[in-house]
């Protein structure tokens, strides 16, 4: 692993055309204008109509693409001219403009994560609302090759996820970037406390008991064992305003999985919403729901124009009341394939082929038991919901899901899940929900994924469900 630190001089003049101090920089994007160094921070110069990018790549290579880098902000400009954001680089191409980049967007008050090409131009990988200050450590991390995971850091907290495998970067150096409306001099926007450093992808330790050998990968971190545990569930009524609202900045993706286990209080033909990610008029990424007086489930979107609306349907022959059931929905954004499986079966109750890309709208709410403004509950009991942003399950992963209980090891870690025990919190992306109307009863079946986030499950999972140790000591340290 290494580390490489920057604390700029307390001044560098602007006629150096350089931010040199401990690290040498390269200047890449309008290099010979746009940078100086003043009171120990890279500042954005300039004359005063301008309105261009600044980055800057640090030259000093990290020892693997699996690596994160941060900056604080400031000092920030009085004279911004409508656009002023900061951020950190990572995965930089040594000769070209491209890298992940994180900016924190002082003026609309959002943080992003994106994609630069080699020419500078930008692809939005993901963004939220979020509002950052005055010395804010901003953290961009990436890790993967295949697929590569981002995650954004505001203060240490996790607060933006996204994932890119078209074409994904593998660079070992970081940098910084800045943009503002207008450059000026005596206001300018900047960034100090520059850190890059590798991200650990574990030690691998072999475990030997008589004949049996149990390959373990550990991180240097204290690992917290939580037993295996049941869920909890919410009740809903029938026709009424009864949801559980998770807001809007649950990660859009228009490729991922949604899965819900669940039990109608009556018979399928009702018209009711178990899940959904949708803005309560036209507009939905998915929708998964029973049609009333057909005995079918849905998995529904609407296209990014809002005009069609596409569907994968269970024909279920009428679902028993107070049977408990499972729906998987996924999407691949490559294919357009959008299918729905039911229960345990493996094979697709349908496949609908090159859908469109679905609507993405930021005011749609991933609402559980209604959708927003509507009165069609759900008019049931639901155990669990989870949600892949980026990640399309297997026939064979959809079907462990409809057998139930706690997932194996390796099962793929939900962007977003709730086992609604005894809250209906997020127990892995922070996106807790708000209950209306619905009331909690209890579930003494194990959920599908019981540990939560912060202990065995994030110490050891990097990205991957690992389970609970079993075995006679249980509940041991």
């Amino acid at each position: 692993m290494s580390t490489v630190t920057e604390t700029w001089p307390t001044t560098h003049p602007p006629s150096d055309v350089s931010i040199n101090g401990d690290q040498t920089w390269t200047l890449v994007t309008n290099p010979g204008v746009g940078w100086a160094v003043s009171s120990g921070a890279a500042i954005q110069i300039g004359d005063d109509t301008t309105t261009t990018r600044a980055w800057a790549r640090c030259n000093a290579a990290l020892a693997t693409a699996d690596h994160e880098a941060q900056i604080a902000i400031g000092p920030i400009s009085s004279d911004n001219s409508g656009a002023m954001q900061v951020g950190p680089a990572v995965r930089f191409d040594p000769s070209t403009n491209a890298c992940y980049y994180a900016i924190a967007d002082l003026v609309n008050n959002d943080i992003q994560i994106l994609k630069a090409d080699s020419s500078g131009g930008l692809t939005t990988l993901s963004s939220v609302s979020f509002t950052c200050a005055l010395n804010d450590v901003v953290k961009l991390r990436a890790t993967g090759s295949t697929t590569v995971s981002l995650t954004l850091f505001v203060n240490g907290t996790s607060q933006l996820t996204a994932s890119d495998s078209t074409s994904p970067l593998s660079n070992l150096r970081a940098g910084i970037g800045v943009i503002t409306g207008r450059f000026n001099d005596t206001t300018p926007l900047g960034v100090h406390s520059f850190t890059a450093t590798d991200v650990s992808t574990g030690t691998n330790y072999t475990l030997s008991v008589a004949t049996m050998t149990i390959n373990v990968v550990l991180d240097t971190v204290t690992l917290t064992y939580t037993p295996a545990s049941g869920s909890g569930a919410y009740l809903f009524g029938t026709g009424v305003t009864d949801n559980i609202d998770m807001g809007t900045s649950v990660t859009h993706a228009a490729t991922y999985s949604a899965a819900i286990r669940f039990a109608l209080t009556t018979s399928s033909t009702e018209t009711r919403m178990l899940v959904c990610f949708h803005d309560g008029t036209t507009t939905d990424q998915f929708s998964i729901l029973c049609f009333g007086g057909t005995d079918e489930l849905h998995v529904s979107q609407t296209e990014a124009s809002g005009a069609t609306t596409h569907s994968a349907t269970w024909t279920t022959g009428g679902l028993t009341a107070g049977t408990t059931h499972v729906v998987v929905a996924t999407r691949n954004d490559s294919t357009g394939d959008l299918i729905i499986y039911g229960d345990t079966d493996a094979t697709p109750k349908q496949t609908t082929a090159s859908t469109p890309t679905p609507d993405q709208g930021g005011t749609q709410h991933f609402m559980v038991g209604n959708q927003p403004s509507g009165t069609i509950s759900a008019h049931a009991k639901i155990f669990e919901v989870a949600y892949w942003a980026g990640t399309v399950l297997t026939p064979a992963q959809a079907a462990a899901l409809g057998t139930g209980g706690q997932m194996a090891f390796g099962f793929p870690q939900p962007t977003d899940y709730y086992n609604f025990s005894g809250n209906a919190n997020d127990l892995f992306g922070g996106k807790n929900g708000t209950v209306t109307g619905a009331t909690q009863v209890a579930d003494p079946a194990t959920s599908w994924f019981p540990v939560a986030a912060g202990t065995l499950l994030s110490t050891v999972g990097r990205g991957a469900w690992r389970g609970a140790f079993r075995g006679s000591n249980r509940g041991a340290g």
